[in-house]
């Protein structure tokens, strides 16, 4: 039982992270503009 809550826990953790460098990458984009543009 414990062995499939870790399974999922850590699916769900690849979940985020690929989730958080697709807004890391989006920000990038939007990086170079200055707050006064945006």
């Amino acid at each position: 039982m414990s062995v499939d809550i870790e399974i999922s826990i850590i699916k769900y953790n690849d979940v985020l992270v690929s989730v958080l460098k697709q807004y890391k990458d989006i920000n990038s984009k939007y990086a170079c503009l200055s707050p006064d543009e945006i």
